[in-house]
């Protein structure tokens, strides 16, 4: 959360911050300019403790539809690009594979598969295990993904799709466990991990500057 929000964040009610949270999260799921969500959020923190001040009730402003609402806002507010999906992507997938190589590295410390091992700065692991490392971070960003878009959804509807996930996962995860352990490297894990953390910052700033000049232009 913005350092520019925490403040009046921290004065809304349970009930408020938990309003506003939904609304963030299914938000940061959609297609939004970066940029643009950011001022939504920022303004609707504000709108809801106006609201809470003045003792109002948040669905006269809001209605009872809060997806409706939500859908509403990204319909209104510029979308992102190619361009900006695509530095997004390459953001988050670079930020979660350098944590997933340094969770890789503390699992093989703790005993990994033969021909793994860990010595000092350098992990020695399998190309079959990269990529497991891989998909496991796939299918876990999207979960989350179809997490954020379920924000709204009922608990039975939310219980199913998150069994229903379950099954697909395990499947996935015995068809994973196949692979096999062939090709041993060896990384260097600060470097390595550093590069792809770097890599995934340098892209997120891009990003932001790219959002930032479409909705210049779009505002002239």
């Amino acid at each position: 959360m913005k350092k520019a929000w925490r403040t009046q964040y921290k004065k809304l009610t349970g009930k408020n911050k938990k309003f506003v949270k939904k609304m963030m999260q299914y938000l940061q799921s959609s297609n939004m300019n970066i940029i643009a969500y950011e001022e939504v959020i920022e303004e609707n923190i504000h709108k809801v403790l106006e609201l809470q001040e003045q003792n109002r009730r948040l669905t006269e402003v809001y209605g009872y539809d809060e997806e409706q609402y939500c859908e509403d806002l990204v319909a209104e507010n510029k979308k992102q690009g190619l361009l900006e999906r695509g530095l997004e992507t390459l953001q988050i997938v670079s930020l979660c594979f350098g944590v997933l190589l340094v969770c890789q590295y503390i699992l093989i410390a703790m005993g990994g598969e033969p021909l793994e091992s860990v010595n000092g700065i350098y992990m020695q692991t399998s190309i079959g295990s990269l990529g497991r490392v891989g998909l496991y971070g796939g299918i876990g960003m999207l979960g989350g993904y179809l997490g954020q878009r379920m924000t709204y959804k009922g608990a039975v509807y939310r219980i199913m799709s998150v069994i229903v996930y379950a099954f697909i996962f395990v499947g996935i995860e015995e068809l994973v466990l196949g692979m096999g352990y062939e090709g041993i490297i060896t990384i260097h894990m600060p470097l390595v991990v550093g590069i792809l953390l770097g890599i995934g910052v340098l892209f997120g700033r891009i990003r932001r500057i790219v959002a930032k000049r479409k909705l210049e232009e779009l505002n002239k």
